[in-house]
């Protein structure tokens, strides 16, 4: 289990948490802290050395070593699911380098010409594939840029986590140019955007995994997307410490979808392949997409 190599005693011990391995409530392979959820002073709140799962012997929370970080810094589900890799060794798709955090003074620097909203152009683009402009710019931070630079004629869409900006991608509206979505280049981002699942932070403990960012705005909170079927080591991590997992691709995309699922069995709870009979969710009617999330409990 992935749970199992996560150094428990070093991240207690990097927040300064006291905690005992012996004494009155302590049972042996358990050490014992304060709950942090009904703040009994106790040490009531016991967690397995084997498997890094809680339990509160006074209020009756339990759960993973993910849920437990989220309360104790207060932070995202993918944040915590960093601090798990942060305080493991050897562990399931462990990344072949330390994920990159969050560097406080560093800043994103928009494309020039770029603008707050969105121009006519980008309006019709949107509208042609049966989105509402205003929603998804109020939802989704999204920005503009002109007819001039590097990047003319294209829809920024900023990727946040921790609700902050760590990078950006962007989307041609023209549809004549060769690369569809440009990324920001990982040397100018907070956090590389292949180490990042977009539309996160709005995922509590389930969440539906998509290809494309248009997906997202199709299905709303709780759609994440990896930016296409080749998913990161780091994104494995994120998605291996949640509940509940539907994996929704493309329709010509199935089996790499099964792959996956396959993959991600031994960590999380219930995953399970959502298969599209054609096109892509992005595709979806309004009707479609509240029936989908109704029969999936969204």
């Amino acid at each position: 289990m992935y749970f199992e190599d996560f150094d428990i005693i070093q991240f207690l011990e990097s927040r300064d948490i006291k905690y005992k391995t012996s004494g009155k409530n302590v049972s042996s392979g358990w050490i014992e802290i304060n709950c942090c959820f009904c703040q009994d002073p106790s040490f009531h709140l016991g967690i397995n050395l084997d498997s890094n799962l809680y339990n509160c012997w006074v209020c009756g929370e339990k759960g993973s070593a993910t849920k437990l970080i989220k309360e104790i810094d207060q932070c995202s589900w993918a944040t915590a699911s960093l601090t798990v890799e942060e305080f493991s060794q050897d562990i399931l798709a462990k990344p072949e380098k330390k994920p990159k955090l969050i560097i406080s003074n560093k800043k994103i620097v928009w494309p020039k010409h770029t603008q707050e909203g969105l121009s006519s152009l980008h309006r019709k683009y949107l509208e042609g594939r049966n989105f509402d402009p205003d929603l998804l710019t109020d939802k989704y931070q999204l920005k503009s840029t002109s007819n001039l630079g590097g990047w003319k004629f294209r829809i920024i869409i900023p990727v946040i986590l921790d609700n902050r900006i760590v990078s950006f991608t962007s989307r041609d509206v023209t549809n004549k140019t060769e690369l569809a979505y440009r990324h920001l280049p990982d040397s100018k981002s907070i956090v590389p955007i292949k180490d990042t699942l977009y539309n996160f932070d709005s995922v509590d403990g389930s969440a539906i995994l998509v290809e494309g960012i248009m997906d997202v705005w199709r299905i709303g909170d709780g759609a994440v997307a990896s930016y296409g079927t080749q998913l990161t080591k780091e994104q494995i991590v994120i998605l291996s410490n949640l509940k509940t997992l539907f994996i929704m691709f493309d329709c010509d995309a199935t089996d790499k979808a099964g792959k996956l699922a396959d993959q991600l069995a031994t960590n999380v709870d219930h995953v399970e392949v959502i298969e599209m009979s054609e096109g892509d969710p992005a595709e979806m009617t309004v009707e479609d997409v509240r029936n989908l999330r109704v029969e999936l409990g969204f």
